[in-house]
């Protein structure tokens, strides 16, 4: 009969196993707890559609004047305005934040030049804003960043 006896050999790879086992659990917790809020839902949409944006990126190019959207602190509003003597004939603007799956605000506009996206105090922080419109049977999209303090 033999008997083993515990050394410090045993004892290094217990440890050695422990921390794997460990480590392998807090990936396998942490992937089931993520939340992709990164993906656009229609995302099968957009890409069908890429080359229509490629173009409509490509008239906003073409532009002398770029649209501004900026953040007004004292009305708590992106304020978004198309380049001068261009009004929208109909358009969609979006505001959305990246790392989140919820939030996102979108507001249709039709015949105007500027106008207002009204905020919630909790809108705060990184926001990726989509502009879409139609001026004279042409599409443009123009896209931008701002941070909201």
């Amino acid at each position: 009969m033999s008997t083993t006896t515990f050394h410090w050999g045993h004892g290094i790879a217990l440890v050695y196993a422990a921390f794997a086992i460990s480590m392998v659990g807090a990936v396998v917790i942490a992937a089931r707890n993520h939340n992709p809020g990164l993906v656009q839902k229609n995302y099968y949409d957009l890409d069908i559609n890429y080359q229509k944006r490629i173009e409509q990126k490509q008239n906003t190019a073409g532009l002398t004047e770029m649209p501004q959207i900026v953040y007004q602190r004292e009305a708590m509003a992106i304020q978004v305005q198309l380049p001068a003597n261009m009004t929208a004939s109909e358009g969609k603007v979006k505001a959305f934040r990246p790392a989140m799956a919820t939030g996102e605000i979108t507001q249709v506009f039709q015949g105007v030049n500027t106008f207002q996206i009204p905020l919630k105090p909790t809108d705060r922080g990184y926001f990726r804003v989509e502009l879409e419109w139609l001026t004279n049977n042409k599409d443009y999209y123009f896209e931008t960043v701002i941070i909201i303090p």
